[in-house]
């Protein structure tokens, strides 16, 4: 009944969580290069915002999640309505409505 398509739900979590591996793994091997700067400030410093864009996913992901099965209720409930009202037009033959003039 309804023209409105909701999209089926990617799984970006996965693709997320590869490039914050892929990432960590490129800052490992940048600073491995710098002779004894392998715990430096700069790196406990990266290190913190990863964890905390990691977080970020999971927390986005989780609303995206629900956002998405709300998007689905209501549509449902919208096509109930619109089916519900169609019924009440052709049962009250409402000429306004496209039912049988009187």
């Amino acid at each position: 009944m309804s023209n409105i398509i909701i999209p089926q739900q990617d799984d970006y979590r996965s693709q997320i969580e590869q490039v914050i591996r892929e990432t960590r793994q490129a800052i490992t091997i940048a600073l491995s290069s710098i002779e004894g700067q392998e715990d430096s400030p700069a790196r406990r410093e990266i290190d913190a915002h990863l964890n905390i864009l990691e977080t970020d996913m999971y927390c986005l992901s989780g609303a995206l999640d629900r956002l998405h099965a709300i998007a689905v209720k209501l549509m449902e409930q919208r096509d109930e309505v619109l089916g519900q009202r169609d019924l009440l037009i052709a049962l009250c033959g409402l000429p306004e409505y496209g039912g049988p003039l009187s």
